[in-house]
């Protein structure tokens, strides 16, 4: 299986280096660049190693803030509550120019996956030799993983341009779509990723999106439309099945065995977790990033995600979550069950669902060894919703800015944490100048220049 994997990730990067080169986004390149898609996509190996490569190339992207390799989970921390830089940086002071690198990375790699995985869509459309299951399979990978992007692109930059085709002369002038629109966009792909995969995990290893993470992005994406009904259905699918789910205690959560994973980034070509790289540090050396006093404090002092996923070192707190930067013993955890039962308290409470929403809370209560919640009022069960999200989830792709804005929180906690410093026009990114140059239909986020 390694032996097979590591040569479709070699045809997969050899693919992608065909396909097209990463120095352009919406705007896409001239159609000579790309292969005939009759050519790349006639068998299954062909197929599995676009595949293949497109993950290679999400998560592998070597630019600094690059988002799959840990820039959406450190960036938008710093921009948010949870941490600190040890220098000056202009996301914890919510101070972007329109020309920040990060920025632009996050913008740029992000629409060069959305890129390839219309590539392959239109690809596996073309071709006649495949099996329809294998083609729906596929397909259905190819559509979550643009939706994923979409849906960061989205929660960062609020209006952007929905690319679905790899035509460069529709997708460099592509105007921006309100966020209704790209949700219904993301949705539909997450449908049909749902019925065309399986719930198959390829080699036992969760680093392939499946019907699982399809059925828990809809989850999220259903939680974030504040659509509760269909938030618990989704994220109940995930619950019941308790032979291929389980809690694990924290200090197991992110390994590469992990129970809890529903989809993980294969970090074996680096051999380590991206995201440990940014966070870990020297003996007795102070952090890059320190985890904020207010976050720090919101921990009981026994509960054990504050002593397993919160390391120190020269007496400053910094994220442990990865710990490893070397003999592949993490993997990026990008959807977990921890995750799916917080969703679903979320989407019960709001229902007046409260015994179920409590007894969802302690059960990762209980992992961590926190004190049981006993309170069944709804006001304080969807307060402590929140809590545990701020607990479970910080510094993970987001999530925590994700949910100021989507609760309409953001001015009221970031104007505390960072007084004279917030504005409400920093909910959004900038988009990028070098991408307002190239695409003249693109309208800038109100306070840039």
């Amino acid at each position: 299986m390694k032996t097979r994997y590591f040569i479709l990730t070699i045809l997969g990067f050899l693919s992608l280096v065909l396909v097209t080169s990463c120095d352009k986004l919406v705007d896409t390149g001239s159609p000579e660049r790309t292969l005939d898609p009759k050519a790349v996509y006639s068998d299954s190996v062909s197929v599995d190693a676009a595949l293949v490569g497109l993950y290679s190339m999400m998560y592998n992207a070597t630019a600094i803030g690059a988002p799959y390799g840990g820039g959406i989970g450190y960036l938008n921390a710093l921009y948010a509550d949870e941490l600190v830089s040890t220098t000056s940086n202009s996301f914890e002071s919510n101070s972007l120019l329109t020309s920040d690198a990060n920025v632009s990375t996050l913008w740029s790699v992000s629409y060069a996956a959305i890129f390839r995985t219309n590539t392959v869509i239109e690809g596996l459309s073309e071709s006649s030799n495949l099996s329809t299951a294998f083609k729906m399979k596929a397909m259905g990978e190819a559509k979550f993983l643009r939706a994923f992007s979409h849906f960061h692109l989205l929660n960062m930059f609020g209006h952007i341009p929905i690319i679905d085709t790899t035509d460069p002369t529709i997708s460099a002038l592509k105007k921006q779509s309100a966020p209704d629109e790209v949700y219904q966009f993301i949705l539909n792909d997450l449908k049909e990723a749902v019925a065309g995969m399986s719930f198959n995990y390829p080699g036992g290893e969760r680093i392939r999106v499946n019907k699982y993470a399809a059925i828990a992005m809809l989850a999220k994406v259903y939680l974030y439309l504040g659509d509760w009904q269909n938030a618990e259905l989704q994220s109940a699918i995930l619950l019941a099945d308790k032979k291929t789910f389980q809690m694990v205690e924290p200090a197991k959560a992110f390994l590469t065995a992990s129970t809890e994973a529903i989809w993980q980034f294969d970090s074996r070509a680096k051999g380590y977790a991206s995201i440990a790289t940014t966070f870990v540090t020297g003996a007795n050396a102070r952090p890059r990033y320190t985890i904020r006093d207010i976050l720090y404090n919101a921990f009981e002092t026994k509960d054990l995600r504050r002593s397993n996923w919160i390391s120190m070192s020269a007496g400053y707190p910094y994220p442990g979550k990865y710990k490893s930067t070397k003999n592949n013993l993490e993997y990026d955890a990008v959807l977990r069950l921890g995750e799916m039962y917080l969703i679903h308290a979320e989407a019960c409470v709001q229902q007046g669902k409260v015994q179920v929403a409590q007894d969802d809370l302690n059960v990762v209560r209980d992992r961590a060894n926190a004190t049981r919640l006993t309170t069944l009022d709804k006001d304080l069960l969807i307060a402590a919703v929140a809590k545990e999200r701020q607990l479970e989830l910080f510094t993970e792709w987001g999530n925590r800015f994700y949910d100021l804005k989507r609760r309409g929180k953001i001015d009221l906690v970031l104007s505390a944490v960072k007084p004279g410093v917030w504005k409400t026009d920093a909910a959004l990114f900038p988009i990028p100048v070098v991408e307002m140059s190239k695409n003249g239909n693109l309208i800038q986020n109100k306070g840039y220049n």
